[in-house]
């Protein structure tokens, strides 16, 4: 006889349904982007450099990677320098121009919400998504959509604190639409459950 009474078995977890994002202030999660062989560099001094790389097109928009490097010694005491919320110039500024004249910049870490998006479905937006790094390297990812047209694409920062002026550089569009054109639909997107919207919205992974 064991000492112990039996265990009680656990009650049935019924499925719980699942809700993902489907609006266009997040890259596709059902495509397979074609790389760009982008690796550009957008400012250096004395002590840090910038540069853009990792770059993915997609038919509904682009990602790419801003990463610095800091100089030892010289390196801020937190890598807050993706956030304007301190105080003006201790931000690395990034913003894009297409060959429109549709301009773009990312100040914050929010998103444009479902209705600002809406009201202009053509505005080009610049959204920060993950990133990380330590004391001397950083890096963020940044979801451009739409997707640019073809033609000079430019690409701007600034970075007061660290002594970077504005500056700029000239990428072409063209490949990546062209990379677009190549990416690769895996599979359709879940619909949302029924009487809930698909559009300006998040739906969020995992039940709720």
């Amino acid at each position: 006889m064991s000492f112990f009474p039996p265990l009680r078995e656990p009650d049935p977890e019924l499925p719980r349904p699942r809700h993902y994002p489907v609006w266009p202030g997040q890259q596709p999660q059902n495509w397979l982007p074609r790389a760009l062989g982008w690796s550009v560099e957008l400012a250096r001094t004395q002590d840090t450099a910038v540069w853009l790389t990792d770059a993915f097109a997609y038919p509904q928009g682009m990602t790419f990677t801003v990463r610095t490097l800091q100089r030892p010694g010289t390196e801020a005491d937190e890598p807050r320098h993706w956030r304007q919320q301190h105080s003006p110039g201790t931000a690395l500024r990034v913003g894009v121009m297409a060959a429109d004249g549709r301009r773009a910049l990312a100040e914050d870490e929010r998103l444009p919400s479902p209705e600002s998006a809406a009201q202009d479905p053509s505005a080009l937006h610049l959204s920060p998504h993950e990133g990380g790094g330590d004391g001397l390297s950083f890096r963020q990812v940044y979801w451009l959509w739409p997707l640019p047209p073809a033609g000079p694409l430019r690409i701007y920062c600034e970075w007061r604190d660290r002594g970077v002026p504005e500056t700029s550089v000239e990428l072409d569009a063209g490949e990546a639409v062209a990379a677009a054109s190549r990416a690769v639909e895996l599979w359709p997107m879940p619909q949302p459950p029924e009487g809930e919207e698909s559009g300006g919205g998040w739906w969020m992974y995992g039940g709720r």
